[in-house]
């Protein structure tokens, strides 16, 4: 059976946030990625709206908030249904 799942490159760990998902990675069932991306959308979330990027139509949020979805069941047991998905 093969997997579909992205392969995640090393330098995704890279830096402060990696260094926290490494060291927390054996202490917990969930994966690297979702604690990375959980500790990023928790710090998001702690420096509010303040911090923000200038996109040339005036200036939007830095913020970052994670959606981790697993199709249902239903989905994945249906190929040409989990095709039509929008992602």
């Amino acid at each position: 059976m093969s997997s579909n799942a992205p392969v995640i490159a090393p330098e995704t760990f890279h830096g402060l946030f990696g260094r926290i998902a490494d060291a927390l990675d054996p202490h917990t069932e969930g994966s690297k990625v979702g604690v990375m991306l959980t500790l990023m959308s928790a710090y998001s979330a702690y420096v509010g709206y303040g911090p923000s990027v200038e996109t040339g139509k005036g200036s939007t949020p830095l913020a970052l908030w994670g959606v981790w979805w697993d199709a249902p069941v239903s989905v994945r047991r249906a190929p040409l249904l989990a095709s039509r998905v929008a992602w």
